[in-house]
């Protein structure tokens, strides 16, 4: 099973618990953001598609492949990336369900108190995303820093 470094997991998690918390006291309704979400989090997963792609074959891969991950031993520099755009597209498609979900017409009354707890969860789903988002881009710039 692939892992997220326990820094950035315990940091995602409690990003995750204090968006969802603030989203709840402050009563925020998911619905006006589930377009935003969706765009963003569809452009996200591009960015992770091109860059997968780029560095497909490449002298770049290879060398992320030879160079092991000084905080994950076990694991190369490639591996470590791979695992990062797995989580991330992940994350992904769950904001994108989530959003979805949120722009069906109700036909029956939803408990006020499930409808707050599902706008409180689905920002911090959206906020982890973002998260994601800047770690596999300074995962990049750091490793480009290296290589160079």
């Amino acid at each position: 099973m692939t892992v997220v470094d326990k820094e950035h997991k315990i940091f995602l998690i409690g990003c995750f618990i204090t968006v969802s918390v603030i989203a709840y006291l402050l009563n925020w309704n998911f619905d006006s953001m589930a377009d935003t979400a969706t765009t963003l989090v569809s452009i996200a997963v591009g960015v992770y598609i091109a860059a997968a792609s780029a560095l497909l074959g490449s002298p770049y891969a290879k060398e992320l492949k030879q160079t092991t991950d000084k905080k994950r031993t076990s694991n190369t520099l490639l591996g470590t990336l791979l695992d990062y755009f797995r989580h991330a597209g992940k994350l992904g498609i769950t904001t994108v369900i989530v959003s979805c979900l949120y722009k069906i017409p109700a036909t029956y009354n939803v408990p006020i108190i499930i409808a707050r707890i599902g706008s409180a969860a689905a920002y911090g789903i959206f906020f982890c995303n973002i998260l994601f988002l800047w770690l596999v881009f300074v995962f990049l710039v750091n490793s480009i820093e290296k290589s160079v």
